[in-house]
């Protein structure tokens, strides 16, 4: 596999010198993300983000959809990357292999960037982080990118949506495969997250409020069927984030 690497002598100075002991210091730090913006700036700005290996898009005629967010087409997006962000950006994200791609805007390769780098990232109106499963329930179960979609991940309560697409075989039709979308929700509450999808799994998400959050999605005529699910997760997870309703005298 072809793997495409931009100079990158000055950041990898930089990263050595803060694991030498920079990151300890403000000052230094302070100094040496100087100097590191300033070698990207002299190189256009994005030499540090182009470097990864070269994405082969494996989508072919005997599949069904594609395997990106929303688009199959290229979207300018940002992206923070090993602590720098990068504005206005050709970007796709691949779903079925959790893979943010880039496209360096002076050549046709697309490079599948390094996740490990990728802190987050802005595409088609949404905001992505990646988070590292722990195997505790402070953390999200599997490691990738989430679709923050309600409130910050350091918020005490936030919803997150862990978005994939699905290779699954087709009878009786003349694709073998086809992609198919497949959203978990997980609302994090109470120092931990919990995996949601009907109304039930979200009210046990905030036991201290069952009845007041079963009245509004009442009267809110909240539904979690496909459709209104993420919806109404979002609703009753920011009522539940908000101060909550005086009692009656």
């Amino acid at each position: 596999m072809l793997c495409l690497v931009w100079p990158l002598a000055v950041p990898a100075v930089a990263q050595s010198a803060e694991a030498g002991g920079a990151a300890e210091v403000p000052e230094l730090r302070a100094a040496v993300r100087h100097v590191t913006s300033r070698y990207l700036e002299a190189l256009g700005g994005e030499a540090l983000l182009y470097n990864g290996p070269e994405y082969i898009n494996y989508d072919n005629s005997q599949t069904e959809g594609h395997q990106f967010f929303v688009s199959d087409q290229e979207t300018l997006g940002t992206v923070d990357y090993d602590g720098f962000a990068f504005p206005n950006v050709p970007l796709l994200y691949d779903l079925n292999r959790d893979v943010l791609v880039a496209r360096n805007k002076t050549s046709p390769a697309q490079l599948q960037l390094v996740s490990e780098w990728v802190h987050a990232f802005e595409l088609h109106g949404h905001r992505f982080v990646r988070l590292v499963a722990t195997g505790q329930a402070t953390a999200p179960p599997v490691t990738g990118f989430y679709d923050v979609v309600a409130g910050q991940p350091t918020a005490a309560v936030h919803v997150l949506v862990k978005r994939t697409k699905e290779l699954q075989n087709v009878a009786g039709k003349g694709v073998l495969k086809v992609f198919v979308p497949q959203d978990r929700y997980y609302v994090f509450s109470q120092g931990r997250y919990h995996a949601v999808a009907g109304k039930s799994s979200v009210l046990a998400a905030f036991p201290d409020r069952q009845k007041d959050l079963r009245k509004y999605a009442k009267t809110q005529h909240l539904k979690f069927g496909r459709e209104q699910r993420e919806k109404s997760i979002v609703l009753l997870a920011s009522y539940y984030a908000s101060p909550a309703p005086a009692a009656a005298n």
